[in-house]
């Protein structure tokens, strides 16, 4: 429930990358974000685990033309 909670307080990114981020096949790892209307955020999960049991999660975020 934590999670649905949080997503409603800060939304939904654009790009919603739900492969597991634990090693052995669960998804533990989120981002949570609160910007601006407009700016479009997205995020993925890395294909490698750096020595970790957690794949990293990077977030990408774009204010749009500068």
């Amino acid at each position: 429930g934590a999670y649905e909670r949080l997503a409603e307080v800060f939304g939904r990114w654009t790009s919603e990358d739900t492969r597991p981020t634990l090693a052995f096949g669960m998804r533990l790892d989120h981002l949570f974000a609160r910007v601006p209307p407009g700016v479009v955020r997205s995020h993925r999960r890395l294909n490698d685990k750096y020595g970790s049991d957690h794949f990293p999660v990077v977030a990408g975020i774009d204010f749009g033309p500068s």
